[in-house]
């Protein structure tokens, strides 16, 4: 049996998820783990694992094959790094990766022949794949789509749009053509318009003393309501004018979002199945991202995503030693000054 080598740069925190997961998966070895903190009690990774002080030590010096990065503001860097390295990558939600960087990521996995996959969780919640697949085998995407996510968590609003414009990109089908984005650090009402006329909004608060994480899809003669805290299997029935009926799935950390897009990852890496987001999906839900947050500071003002470019690195010329400091040099002819009275 060949075993797939997995490191991870992460907090504590997601360190100790993703071992719980991984221990559930036959013929997977997590190897090596560098923490984006200090953890605050004594954290065993699993048997064997090697602990490194950073992710740039873990990729230069692991035995990973494949590496699983949570770093935040360090995504893009340690990406790059662990591609160029020769190792398969998984960026983790919120991937932090701006339009320009994720453009040189994708390009750089294709000239290293790696895969470079990107996480996010909330695809995978109450069904979501299930739902797009079916939705799109019907050839009938919703007209409209409300979500609602509200955490206890203190992330930043950045976090909660990227799961809500990833759901949307997933569930509509198709990138937006404008969108809008108003409220704080914390919180925000972002709304999607397609070419199509489809529209998707969203309410968006961290922080808050309750949870609640729930989309309603809308389409002609039918609705769907979905929790996605709650992973559930949708059944079949008349469903005209009301909501799906859901029922519970036996609870375990594969069945969790996170376990159930961890196998699929997997898959993917051993090229059994296509990734549920693929490249084109991940860049539209870049984009999508940066044109939100345009609009958030701009106060809620309309922005087209079609008018985003991509920043390129600045080439910058390189440094070149003058011969004789600058003065002139024995071996180049002076000029004459000639005075003409």
């Amino acid at each position: 049996m060949r075993w797939t080598k997995i490191g991870i740069v992460a907090s504590p925190h997601a360190v100790g998820e993703y071992f719980d997961t991984l221990a559930e998966l036959p013929a997977v070895m997590l190897t090596d783990v560098a923490f984006t903190q200090r953890p605050g009690r004594a954290l065993v990774a699993g048997p064997g694992a090697r602990t490194f002080i950073d992710g740039e030590a873990l990729i230069d010096g692991c035995s990973a094959e494949v590496v699983i990065i949570a770093a935040a503001v360090k995504n893009a860097d340690l990406a790059a790094r662990a591609l160029k390295r020769g190792r398969h990558v998984i960026l983790v939600s919120p991937w932090h990766v701006a339009p320009g960087q994720f453009a040189q990521l994708v390009d750089l996995a294709r000239r290293r022949g790696k895969l470079l996959l990107f996480s996010q969780p909330a695809a995978w919640a109450a069904d979501i794949v299930v739902a797009s697949r079916a939705i799109a085998l019907k050839g009938q995407r919703p007209f409209a789509m409300r979500g609602t996510l509200v955490t206890r968590d203190a992330v930043t609003v950045a976090e909660l749009m990227e799961q809500a414009l990833a759901l949307s990109r997933m569930v509509l089908g198709a990138p937006p053509e404008t969108i809008s984005a108003a409220g704080g650090v914390h919180y925000a009402s972002v709304s999607l318009f397609h070419a199509s006329g489809q529209a998707a909004h969203f309410q968006l608060s961290a922080g808050e003393t309750k949870r609640e994480r729930t989309v309603t899809l809308l389409s002609e003669h039918h609705s769907w309501r979905l929790d996605l805290d709650q992973p559930r299997r949708m059944v079949s029935g008349d469903t005209a004018g009301r909501v799906v009926p859901l029922q519970r799935v036996e609870s375990s950390p594969l069945r969790t979002p996170l376990g159930l897009e961890l196998v699929h990852l997997l898959r993917a890496l051993k090229r059994e199945e296509q990734p549920v987001l693929s490249h084109t999906e991940v860049g539209d839900i870049v984009l999508a991202v940066e044109a939100a947050k345009r609009s958030l500071l701009g106060m809620g003002a309309p922005i087209q995503t079609a008018a985003i470019q991509p920043v390129k690195d600045v080439v910058r010329p390189q440094l070149r030693s003058i011969k004789g400091g600058g003065h002139g040099a024995p071996d180049v002819a002076r000029p004459i000054l000639t005075v003409v009275s």
